[in-house]
């Protein structure tokens, strides 16, 4: 069976320590805060570049619909990924 797993595309954003980030925390707790929200969290590294860890393997990252990291997606564009992540696994 496979898994599908939702993150996010990092953890260190500015904005986040108002909108998403409790008060007071500390910047080096901020990816243990965010570990614990989604179970994935984009790294990128160097090490993850190999045939094992990339096996069976399908990342889609999704920035935004028509204008990237500043709007959504509109509810047939979610019903197509949707269709897409089906006929994927």
């Amino acid at each position: 069976m496979s898994e599908i797993r939702i993150g996010i595309s990092g953890w260190r954003y500015v904005p986040w320590r108002v909108d998403f980030y409790p008060e007071g925390l500390t910047q080096k707790n901020e990816v243990k805060f965010a570990s614990r929200a989604v179970n994935s969290i984009e790294i990128r590294h160097q090490s993850f570049c190999s045939p094992d860890f990339i096996n069976d393997l399908v990342f889609l990252s999704l920035r935004g619909g028509k204008k990237p990291y500043a709007s959504g997606y509109t509810g047939p564009a979610l019903t197509r990924w949707g269709e897409l992540q089906g006929a994927l696994f």
